[in-house]
């Protein structure tokens, strides 16, 4: 499958984008979410300490259900950094909240950076996952 041809969005598998800062992990999610929206499909983009804080913010002012719903609701989600701070319990669980009311029905691309030497860890058992890793320039 070709994820120029935006199959992996009709089929809403997720991608996973992982490599050491400046590998440009984010230009190349970008440029599948841009390619997937002039194919048709909406997207939604967030930093994922925002994401932290908009679910927490929602969380508290008793839109958290409104906020679950508009991020389940675009073709393509782009959650950019995920793991860059630890994150805390009830962070981890809004984050699954989101990608299981996404499941089967819409696509998201994580992006991860690794530093030299490590490896991310990441679930890898669902199979509707492309795992891809951005090496470092030389």
């Amino acid at each position: 499958m070709s994820l120029i041809s935006c199959d992996w969005v009709r089929r809403h598998h997720n991608i996973i984008i992982t490599g050491p800062p400046g590998s440009g992990k984010i230009f190349l999610a970008c440029a599948l979410t841009n390619k997937a929206c002039r194919e048709g499909f909406r997207a939604f983009y967030i930093r994922s300490p925002k994401f932290s804080y908009q679910m927490a913010l929602s969380r508290g002012d008793g839109s958290y259900g409104k906020t679950i719903n508009k991020l389940a609701k675009a073709h393509v989600l782009v959650i950019d950094d995920l793991g860059l701070a630890p994150m805390t319990d009830s962070e981890r669980r809004d984050l699954l909240e989101v990608v299981e009311e996404r499941h089967g029905h819409a696509s998201t691309i994580v992006t991860k950076s690794t530093t030299r030497g490590s490896t991310a860890r990441i679930n890898r058992r669902s199979h509707h996952c492309r795992c891809h890793s951005r090496p470092a320039d030389p």
